[in-house]
């Protein structure tokens, strides 16, 4: 019962499409590679969808916070996928405190390659729980090519 996609980490706009194909009633994504989000743009424009599907060119963890306040009003479907590949960190801690600041309790929240980046688990889970106990957790492998991923939901 989400009606918002979010997404961290647009790449190539497969994500996006496929919130749209969905039907999503909004889909808001952010891409710091200036390169990827030219290239959505593109990809985009013969939709003319601009009033569901919302680009941004940046980095998540300097535009999160304000894209929820400004965007998200009701239950949202987050992938968190900013990365770059082949390890390292990723922003995923605070963007999971950005969407545990929004005044709903319940999202929906995935997370690509969660066992492929330096990620304290343990306390991307704490951080939920705190904002509401009913979370649950599981994870899972959407096919052999993939990273694993976790999805806290309620």
């Amino acid at each position: 019962d989400c009606t918002i996609f979010f997404e961290t980490g647009t790449h190539k706009g497969d994500s996006v499409q496929d919130a749209y194909d969905l039907g999503f009633k909004r889909i808001i994504s952010i891409e710091k590679n200036e390169e990827f989000y030219n290239e959505c743009i593109e990809r985009f424009q013969p939709l003319d969808a601009w009033e569901q599907i919302k680009l941004f060119l940046g980095r998540t963890e300097d535009n999160i916070e304000k894209l929820i306040q400004d965007w998200v009003n009701d239950r949202t479907m987050f992938w968190l996928d900013a990365h770059s590949g082949g390890g390292g960190t990723v922003p995923l801690q605070l963007e999971v405190e950005a969407i545990m600041k929004h005044e709903r309790n319940d999202h929906i929240i995935l997370i690509d390659d969660w066992k492929l980046y330096e990620i304290d688990q343990k306390k991307i889970k704490e951080t939920l729980l705190n904002r509401n106990p009913l979370y649950k957790f599981t994870e899972t492998r959407v096919h052999r090519h993939c990273g694993d991923q976790f999805i806290a939901y309620i």
